[in-house]
């Protein structure tokens, strides 16, 4: 038998990220069976950053995939190294670990125009980061942040960079950074450059 989307206290039609009113044709509907539903595995599913989510505190992006965190620095026109910088303010979460797999990776932000959006891991891993980006500054899975709220999160790998460099950021100005844990090894060539495990060098950053 159908069951009224809204007979439980909620109207689910009326959310404004998944509302719960169409059916996987896109047809609009108030009563919902079994059959109804579909099941899509979005580890291997989005490819871009910006197709779950509206980027809000409100409404993170969603993330499930290696595809959709690479594309935050990748993107040539929305992404935070692109020209509109459209990224480099907002707000993320991500949804399942994600494996590199040591694939080439893009630093997100520069230090000109560095990431001040928010990140929230969900205890999840980011594994086989791997940079090799030797004899340039600001490396790892962000190149710089400023006044960035980071947490819950492990990322492991190894990034190599010049100075500022770290597994997690190169360079943090403030910022937040709450139950992050690294594994791995970050490593400079520039003797007496900053680099450290988890930020090559953090300047008012909060750690916790």
């Amino acid at each position: 038998s159908e069951t009224d989307a809204t007979a439980n206290g909620v109207d689910l039609s009326a959310d404004t990220v998944f509302p719960f009113n169409s059916d996987i044709t896109g047809f609009t509907r108030t009563q919902w069976d079994i059959g109804a539903f579909a099941y899509q595995d979005l580890t291997i599913g989005p490819s871009t950053f910006n197709e779950l989510g509206a980027g809000t505190i409100e409404s993170p992006y969603q993330i499930f995939n290696k595809a959709q965190i690479k594309s935050i620095g990748t993107d040539t026109i929305n992404g935070c190294n692109a020209s509109s910088l459209n990224a480099c303010g907002l707000n993320f979460e991500i949804y399942a670990d994600l494996d590199l797999d040591s694939e080439a990776y893009t630093p997100i932000g520069t230090l000109t125009n560095p990431f001040t959006g928010s990140l929230d891991g969900n205890g999840n891993e980011i594994s086989e980061l791997l940079i090799n980006n030797v004899g340039i500054d600001y490396q790892g899975l962000f190149a710089a942040t400023t006044g960035a709220d980071i947490k819950d999160l492990k990322v492991s790998g190894n990034v190599t960079g010049n100075s500022y460099t770290g597994i997690l950021v190169g360079f943090a100005q403030g910022g937040i950074f709450s139950n992050i844990e690294v594994d791995g090894t970050a490593s400079c060539t520039t003797s007496g450059g900053s680099v450290g495990g988890m930020i090559g060098r953090a300047a008012g950053a909060d750690i916790d």
